[in-house]
Formats: C-alpha cells, sequence, structure tokens
C-alpha cells in the first residue's frame, strides 16, 4: 500500500502542474517581496509590481495558461502536462503534449500583438531578436532524450512554437526543426497530424511523462493547482482593477479639462461683453 501511495503522488506531481506555473509562482514570490499594494496606490491605480519587468513574466504566464485552457479540449486519447522541468534545461517546457500524432514539445509565446519575423531559426519580435526557436528545439531533443529512457525506447518529440496574440507573421523561410502554430489554431494542428502512435505507446509514454524521475534527478516541488490557480487570479484581479482605475482617471481628466474650459469661457464672457460697443 506504501508503494501505491507514493506512485499516485509522484503521478499527480506531473499530472498537477498548472500551464505557467513556473512564472505564476515567481509573480507571487515578486507580490510577497514587495508587500500588499497600500489605498493610495490602489486609489490611484499605481503599478501592481513595482518592478515593470515583472509585466512580462505576467504575459508569458498568460499566454502558457492560455494555451494550456485549450489544450484541454483535446479529449481522450490525449495526455498533457504543463510546465514540465527537464534536466539540464534554462526553461520548463511550457505544455508537453502525447497521443495518437506523436509527441509534442510546445513553447508557448507571447508576442504582445506585435509582429512576428521567422527566417530559419532566427525569429523576431517587433524588430528585437528572440531565441524562441533554438530553445523550443533544445527542449524537443531533451525530451526525447528523457522519455526514451523513462518509457525504455526510442522516442522522438516534435517542437512546436505556438504564437499567442501576434501581430502579422512574415516567414519568408520556414524553421525546419520547429513547427509555428497559431494559438488558436493549435487544437486543430494537433489533430490534423496523421496517427504515428497506437494507444498502447500512447500510454507507455504517458507514465513516463508523468514519473517525476522521467525530468530530474532531484525532488520535483509539489503545489496545490488551487493554491497556483487562486494565486493567479488575485494577480489578475489586482490588474483588472489597476486598468479600470487607470481608465476612470483618464475620463476625470478629460471631464476636468472641459470644466476648465467652460470655467474659463465663462470667466472670459464678462471682459468681452465690457469691450464690445454699445
Amino acid at each position: 500500500m506504501e508503494t501505491d501511495t507514493e506512485g499516485a503522488a509522484s503521478d499527480s506531481t506531473m499530472r498537477e502542474r498548472v500551464g505557467g506555473q513556473k512564472f505564476i509562482m515567481q509573480l507571487l514570490g515578486v507580490r510577497e517581496a514587495q508587500g500588499p499594494r497600500s489605498r493610495s496606490h490602489r486609489f490611484f491605480g499605481r503599478h501592481v509590481f513595482r518592478n515593470t519587468n515583472a509585466y512580462g513574466v505576467f504575459w508569458q504566464a498568460m499566454a502558457r495558461k492560455s494555451v494550456a485552457d485549450s489544450l484541454m479540449e483535446l479529449g481522450p486519447g490525449w495526455a498533457v502536462f504543463h510546465d514540465v522541468p527537464v534536466r539540464g534545461a534554462d526553461d520548463a517546457i511550457s505544455h508537453l503534449v502525447v497521443g495518437p500524432g506523436g509527441v509534442f514539445v510546445i513553447t508557448s509565446w507571447a508576442s504582445f500583438r506585435q509582429d512576428v519575423w521567422v527566417g530559419g531559426r532566427t525569429m523576431r519580435v517587433g524588430g528585437a531578436t528572440v531565441f524562441v526557436l533554438p530553445s523550443a528545439e533544445d527542449l524537443a531533443e531533451r525530451a526525447s532524450n528523457a522519455l526514451s529512457v523513462g518509457a525504455g525506447l526510442k522516442i522522438r518529440c516534435e517542437a512546436v512554437v505556438v504564437l499567442v496574440d501576434p501581430g502579422q507573421v512574415t516567414v519568408p523561410i520556414s524553421p525546419v526543426a520547429v513547427k509555428l502554430v497559431h494559438s488558436e489554431n493549435v487544437l486543430v494542428w494537433l489533430r490534423d497530424r496523421p496517427q504515428i502512435l497506437d494507444k498502447e505507446t500512447v500510454q507507455l509514454i504517458t507514465a513516463a511523462a508523468a514519473s517525476p524521475g522521467t525530468w530530474s534527478d532531484d525532488e520535483i516541488e509539489r503545489v496545490s493547482p488551487g493554491t497556483v490557480l487562486d494565486g493567479f487570479s488575485s494577480i489578475l484581479l489586482d490588474i483588472q482593477d489597476r486598468q479600470r482605475v487607470r481608465g476612470n482617471w483618464k475620463i476625470a481628466r478629460r471631464v476636468g479639462g472641459w470644466i476648465l474650459l467652460l470655467v474659463a469661457a465663462g470667466a472670459a464672457i464678462p471682459v468681452m461683453l465690457a469691450f464690445m460697443p454699445r
């Protein structure tokens, strides 16, 4: 019984990880370190994070969370794992998908409505070079090695970069080792993959993916999904509240401007009348 309980606990460690968990926990740590927002900060709609670089982390968390929500609709026959740490890599795998069409290592990338240009292994977002494609390729290779050892058979993972909220996407030279997919099309794209794995192989790979030992020699921290999601919801509410307050202040400034204009006009009328011929 003890062995079964331990196995169940290990299995749930990977299965219960939330999309964007790494970034969400990072944001919760930043917020805890800076302390609660003061009343004046809330009243004037000042930044939720004092270090505004945290907003980039927030939007990447949003990207991973939104893709994770979409992948929930894949249905039976598919297994999905989120924020999978893999030994030797700087980042976690955004989403690992196992199904009849193969094994996919998905990197979700928030493009912030900026134009995306891709030429071979080079990717620019808003004119700035980002190293998403080489990173995605590296994660897929590491995942292939880890799952091959864990499942006891040769497994090839396909690298996929999912663009979330991009502007215009221009691809003069398609990358060879990485597939580019728009977040709105990721479900259709996955379901349209030709079947290359039978049910038994999918189950074998899924079991290997669910084992923390496949991915790390150290213990992987287990965090309740409720803790992660509740924490992220509270951050989201704070940001939405700030946006609402800032919007109200913009309206107030416009109204105030009109009031000042009317007051000035009202004060000018008697002066104008005084200079008019009688």
